[in-house]
């Protein structure tokens, strides 16, 4: 029997999914990127470079793709404007592998401090924001964490039918970043 609630799954679905709407906003083939739903987690099977090969500019893309997870959740739980995702001030309290462990080491690549983390993630953030709440983009945002969510502890929605279902919803891509 699944430990997790029916609830927790679902916010996880919609986490990853909000990770593939920035890539597919940026511009991203997703054909090879599936989200997969386990058992006490789901993954966007979409790669982090090693940081020391990342210009700036894929550095940011990379933080705001991470910031689209929770942000995707936090749209989903009704709050209208994101709150500041990502603080120094708990960098040992973040799992190695998670999400804002990641981030945080990319700030850093950034030049950020402490002093100058929230400039430094305001306007990605704000970018992640605007893309995830774009009515186009959330809809597909929602079909995929609900298809996912169906399918279920074992499921997966392929790159192919993410890119199927963006396509059908047809949000707004760029290549820029503010």
């Amino acid at each position: 029997m699944n430990s997790q609630s029916r609830d927790e799954r679902l916010s996880w679905c919609y986490h990853e999914a909000g990770h593939a709407a920035i890539a597919w906003g940026f511009g991203y083939d997703l054909l090879d990127y599936d989200i997969v739903l386990k058992e006490g987690e789901a993954k966007f099977l979409f790669p982090t470079p090693l940081l020391e090969y990342l210009s700036k500019e894929e550095l940011k893309f990379n933080i705001t793709r991470l910031l689209a997870g929770p942000l995707a959740e936090d749209y989903l739980a009704g709050r209208q404007r994101p709150v500041l995702r990502v603080s120094f001030r708990d960098i040992d309290n973040d799992a190695e592998e998670s999400d804002s462990s990641r981030m945080k080491t990319m700030l850093v690549c950034l030049g950020c401090s402490l002093n100058t983390e929230a400039d430094c993630v305001m306007s990605m953030q704000n970018q992640a924001w605007n893309i995830i709440s774009e009515p186009q983009t959330w809809a597909a945002i929602q079909k995929i964490a609900n298809t996912l969510f169906e399918r279920g502890v074992g499921g997966r929605v392929t790159g192919r039918e993410l890119q199927k279902i963006f396509k059908y919803y047809g949000p707004t891509r760029t290549t820029e970043m503010l």
